[in-house]
């Protein structure tokens, strides 16, 4: 087997193993697994034709330099660019606690795969589970919870329009038809990405 055909990292106690890698065209994009700026030139070539038009589209699967994992790239789209999964929109936090961070990692994971709707229901839990972790009762309703944070001064001063959007769509998600849209589910997840480093990232930058 040439070296080329095999591409192999190890991940934790995982292994990644690419077979029959191509040399493509370098493409820069922001990795969605790792958060990295790269420039990958290995992965798989293919074309997509639409079913109803006949259209053809290239392609790629390029794969992360860094972390190894894939990214769907299309250079043709009708909209000129697509990249699956995409971009999670706000960084990852590194001070959360075990009863948040899983919660925010797939929001953000959501909104790179643009499960728009996930993002708004996720968002609502994760302020409920921050309540619990700050002392909270657990099993309460989600207002008490909001009630909560603010009595014990852990959301900043003037908090309560953007926390009330949070609750807002985090309830059209549970019980109204229509989908949230791509610009709620954006606004929602930066929300809820400044609360926890308000209640989290912060306190720690300081102390460490």
């Amino acid at each position: 087997m040439r070296v080329e055909e095999l591409f192999v990292q190890k991940i934790s106690d995982h292994k990644i193993v690419w077979y029959g890698l191509h040399n493509l065209d370098s493409q820069r994009y922001t990795c969605a697994y790792c958060s990295s700026i790269v420039a990958s030139s290995s992965g798989y070539p293919f074309n997509l034709q639409d079913g109803y038009t006949q259209d053809e589209y290239d392609g790629s699967i390029y794969i992360c330099p860094n972390c190894q994992h894939p990214t769907v790239i299309y250079n043709n789209s009708p909209i000129s660019y697509i990249q699956i999964p995409g971009i999670p929109q706000v960084k990852s936090l590194d001070h959360l606690p075990d009863i948040v961070a899983p919660l925010y990692e797939e929001a953000r994971q959501c909104m790179s795969n643009s499960s728009y709707t996930s993002v708004a229901m996720l968002c609502r839990k994760i302020i409920m589970n921050v309540a619990v972790q700050k002392g909270a009762d657990p099993n309460k309703k989600f207002a008490f919870y909001v009630d909560y944070l603010k009595e014990q001064n852990y959301v900043p001063p003037n908090s309560e329009p953007w926390i009330k959007q949070i609750k807002n769509k985090g309830n059209e998600a549970n019980h109204e038809i229509e989908p949230i849209s791509e610009s709620d589910a954006k606004a929602i997840i930066y929300l809820t990405h400044y609360m926890l480093l308000f209640i989290y990232e912060m306190p720690e930058k300081i102390t460490s």
